[in-house]
Parts: C-alpha cells; sequence; structure tokens
C-alpha cells in the first residue's frame, strides 16, 4: 500500500528563494530513488513551502528516509529554515472516482 507524506517548511524572514532552490537541488536525487511515485514541491504565502511525496510502501519510505538524499536535503536547507518542518504520513482514503480521489 502507498503511502503520502505531507511536509511544511518555513523559510526565514528573506530566505525563502534560497529555500526553495536548496529543495529543488534535492528534486532530482530523490526522483530515482525505488518507490519515489511523486516528490512535488508546491510554495505558498509568507515563505512556506509545502513538498508533497509519495511512496509505493511504508518500507521504501524507511529507506529514503535513512538514504543520502535525505541527508544532503537536511544538509542543504538548514541554513535557510525559521523551524524543524512539519512532517505529516497519510494513508489514502478513496473517495469519488479513482483519478480524483486519491493520490
Amino acid at each position: 500500500m502507498s503511502i503520502v507524506v505531507l511536509a511544511t517548511f518555513q523559510a526565514k524572514e528573506g530566505e525563502s528563494p534560497n529555500l526553495l532552490n536548496a529543495l529543488r537541488e534535492s528534486v532530482p536525487e530523490i526522483h530515482n530513488e525505488a518507490g519515489c511515485s511523486l516528490f512535488a514541491l508546491h510554495e505558498g504565502d509568507g515563505g512556506t513551502i509545502v513538498l508533497i511525496e509519495k511512496w509505493e510502501s511504508e518500507g521504501l519510505l524507511e529507506t529514503h528516509l535513512a538514504a543520502e538524499p535525505v541527508a544532503n536535503l537536511v544538509r542543504r536547507i538548514q541554513p535557510f529554515m525559521a523551524y524543524d518542518p512539519t512532517v505529516t504520513r497519510l494513508n489514502s482514503v478513496p473517495a469519488g472516482t479513482s483519478a480524483q480521489g486519491t493520490i
């Protein structure tokens, strides 16, 4: 069963472009990881950046979290973060059409 992760990052004052660029640097490396179905950045108001991830399984997500690309991501973003990201793991609750009712 796939798992979705929602991670919200808050940039320090004036550091939103730097935080977004640091996150972007990690995307190609993570897209190449086994089990990565989605790893997509979204920019909100006031320096908020939301990352939506989808992994093929809990096990592959755990492998990702212990892998070098995540260590690289953390190292890149650390200087620009106002505080630690909020990370939420989500299990799909399908509703409506299969194309619209699940990620």
